[in-house]
């Protein structure tokens, strides 16, 4: 049997898997590139950089700044905050605060500005998601400056989405402009000797569908059974089938029905379902990891 690479203990769940030894799920799950990015915006250099639906992590929604008023410590208060987030280089996910201003312009708030809020949220609103989710925002010494970091990474998804959008329009093309193929009279003819049914081992059924293991193992698993395991031997990887599963974007943890779903980029199976359903790229592809 291979050795499974990248296995360490994590003390909640037990033990967690590169999730490259999963095979990407015979059916992908739908998903959309329309009206991923919102009507938001960061100014880059007076260019407008939309911002993903996936990157606001707090909107409740925030009050609205008038377009031409300061912003100081003394009228911005947490409901005009906005959180955004973007992975950094070492893929974990950072925060930054935000005022939404009526032309949906989303500008960002000094240091000074955060910590003022954070300290009467922490003394009026202990319970506040500013101060329990996000405090990265003000404390972080990150080498990258926040707005850098997020105007890149929505300059990339950007142009993610717009090759995505290009594709799908070329496969749509191509399904219309598809000749239908009509069957010959021989074309039904099996001139080739019918492969001996065998028993699957997981689901007991008689089947003539049987592909090599990864572990070269000779226990006989239908395809559809190997299928639904990922890849997975029910004999050598029997440990591995209720394991965890590290994503190669943003390092989180799940479970194997949550995990190995192809990059946007390269098209390996390393992803989580939430980063599968972001377009998100893995850190082998990542243009600043």
């Amino acid at each position: 049997m291979q050795s499974i690479a990248m296995q360490y203990h994590h003390p909640g769940c037990g033990d967690v898997y590169d999730s490259r030894i999963l095979q990407p799920p015979s059916e992908l799950p739908a998903r959309s590139h329309n009206n991923s990015l919102s009507p938001y915006y960061l100014l880059n250099n007076g260019k407008k950089v939309h911002v993903p639906w996936c990157a606001i992590a707090r909107d409740q929604p925030a009050v609205e700044v008038e377009d031409g008023a300061r912003l100081n410590a003394r009228t911005c208060t947490h409901r005009h905050v906005v959180v955004l987030r973007a992975l950094n280089t070492d893929g974990e996910w950072v925060h930054g605060w935000f005022a939404k201003r009526q032309s949906n312009l989303l500008e960002r708030l000094t240091k000074r500005i955060v910590i003022q809020i954070g300290v009467v949220c922490s003394s009026e609103r202990p319970d506040s998601s500013l101060l329990r989710l996000y405090p990265d925002a003000w404390y972080s010494r990150d080498p990258m400056d926040f707005e850098t970091l997020a105007v890149i990474r929505f300059e990339r998804k950007h142009t993610l989405l717009t090759e995505v959008a290009l594709r799908a329009r070329e496969e749509t093309t191509k399904e219309k402009c598809k000749p239908s193929r009509r069957p010959t009279r021989n074309s039904t003819r099996t001139t080739a000797k019918r492969p001996r049914e065998e028993t699957c081992t997981v689901c007991m059924e008689e089947s003539i569908e049987f592909s090599p293991k990864r572990c070269g193992c000779k226990t006989p698993v239908c395809d559809k059974c190997m299928g639904s395991m990922r890849g997975l031997c029910p004999v050598c990887d029997r440990g591995v089938l209720n394991a965890h599963f590290e994503c190669h974007c943003c390092n989180s943890v799940d479970d194997m029905s949550n995990s190995g779903f192809p990059c946007i980029t390269c098209g390996q199976g390393v992803l989580c379902y939430a980063c599968y359903r972001g377009f998100e790229e893995c850190f082998a592809c990542d243009c600043i990891s």
